[in-house]
């Protein structure tokens, strides 16, 4: 079987191996620090207990003997404003990359809890958790919505924090960069983007600060690439992603610059999934299957792969979306 070309996903754990919301932009025509200072508060980090491996894939254990355990950033979320297009009602749900909800053996974990900015500050303190974000149950199973594909990167859930208590926005579908605007090239390589998302190495001891980077869109396609989670659809940016990026949301930065028309408002381009290795492999013919000449090395290429928004839509569009918005879960 031919190996990845990826790397592990970018947030690799570190190396340790519901409701309604409406966004509301401040004018037409934002400045690009106020709708990045908007993108801010739709994101949260990700945390969760994770069990290491040894090199030979076996657990850890403690000094006792037990498994060990280790509380870690995991990755990036964001909000999603959702309108149903049967009740016309909005929805709000919790996205990320579905291997951020991932232990290190591969199992789903149990739960999760997200660190987001506090409305009011407490004794200096500016954010706060929300604990036992259930993701898979007894047997293992996930929790929150996804496609078909099951190389699709790309999970949900209906959620919405108490806007009363946490510094909250959420990335309307409105935005979301669609396929009609790829197919006219409307879109095209070379367009200015930027992501949001958890620099691991630093988060805020007193409130979060999320990272943000840009780069270029390099590679635009509709033919699905080999990803740790297998062959699936994705676009390919200049732009070096790390652990911990995983799940951020990458946005386009249409300004007017450099001969492209402006946006009155920024448009959601898709999630950060994982990042490329300097690595080439290529099959040997009339050996074994399993033989393969590698050429590289482990670098970073600064290469990111990013899940289109409409991969995203399709989850929120679908059967099970749609029955879970019907019952009234939210």
């Amino acid at each position: 079987m031919r190996k990845s070309l990826f790397a592990s996903r970018p947030c690799s754990k570190l190396g340790f191996a519901v409701g309604v919301a409406v966004v509301i932009f401040l004018s037409l025509q934002p400045s690009i620090a106020e709708s990045i200072s908007q993108q801010k508060k739709a994101v949260v980090f990700i945390f969760g207990t994770i069990h290491p491996l040894n090199p030979d894939k076996t657990a850890m254990r403690a000094a006792d003997g037990s498994r060990l355990a280790v509380e870690a950033p995991l990755g990036t979320g964001f909000f999603v404003d959702y309108r149903d297009e049967n009740s016309g009602k909005r929805f709000s749900y919790l996205v990320t990359a579905q291997h951020v909800l991932r232990d290190m053996d591969g199992a789903f974990l149990s739960s999760v809890r997200i660190r987001l900015n506090l409305m009011s500050p407490a004794g200096g303190v500016e954010f706060g958790f929300i604990d036992n974000i259930p993701v898979s149950d007894a047997q293992g199973n996930l929790l929150w919505l996804h496609g078909e594909d099951q190389a699709a990167d790309v999970v949900a859930l209906p959620f919405l924090p108490d806007e009363r208590k946490y510094e909250y926005a959420a990335i309307s579908t409105r935005t979301f960069v669609k396929d009609t605007a790829l197919l006219s090239e409307s879109i095209t390589e070379g367009e200015d983007v930027y992501f949001i998302g958890l620099m691991a190495q630093y988060y805020g001891a007193k409130r979060n600060y999320p990272l943000v980077r840009h780069g270029r869109l390099a590679l635009l396609t509709d033919e699905d690439i080999d990803t740790p989670t297998g062959q699936q659809k994705i676009f390919i940016a200049a732009l070096e992603s790390w652990p911990g990026n995983s799940g951020s949301p990458v946005f386009l930065l249409r300004d007017g610059a450099n001969g492209r028309a402006a946006s009155d408002e920024p448009m959601f381009l898709g999630i950060v999934v994982a990042s490329f290795q300097n690595k080439v492999t290529v099959p040997l013919s009339g050996g074994q299957p399993q033989r393969q000449l590698q050429a590289g090395d482990t670098a970073n290429t600064g290469l990111t792969c990013i899940v289109p928004a409409t991969v995203v839509e399709e989850i929120l569009k679908s059967p099970p979306a749609q029955q879970e918005r019907a019952t009234g879960i939210q």
